[in-house]
């Protein structure tokens, strides 16, 4: 069993305690990666808290099991160096976002359209 990373908050999205960039971790540090309070970078869903009253939870969701405009899923073998890229990169536009403010947990079922 893959013990949890020791994780503080930042932004909303959980950050590694450590000097290592996102792109240098080793894959059992990344897939173990806490995205969120409730996710891992190695998960299939990543959950986000939407603290908006009324807010669906799916749209705080990024579900990587998303079918694909060629009728495959995202999670599906011949993806599997995609997948990983795209979780690196909404990672990155997570923790470290160019405009120095993070998406709103709201707004994932709408990245989650966009990497289709």
């Amino acid at each position: 069993m893959v013990e949890k990373p020791e994780i503080h908050r930042a932004a909303g999205v959980a950050q590694h305690l450590g000097t290592k960039k996102i792109t240098e971790l080793d894959e059992e540090e990344l897939e173990a990666y806490g995205v969120s309070e409730h996710s891992r970078f190695g998960d299939v869903s990543w959950w986000f808290i939407n603290p908006v009253p009324g807010s669906k939870k799916s749209d705080s969701v990024l579900n990587w099991g998303m079918i694909l405009l060629d009728g495959s899923c995202l999670t599906d073998a011949q993806h599997v160096a995609r997948l990983r890229w795209a979780k690196i990169l909404a990672l990155t536009l997570l923790a470290l976002p160019a405009a120095g403010r993070a998406p709103a947990p709201g707004s994932m079922s709408g990245i989650q359209v966009e990497f289709k």
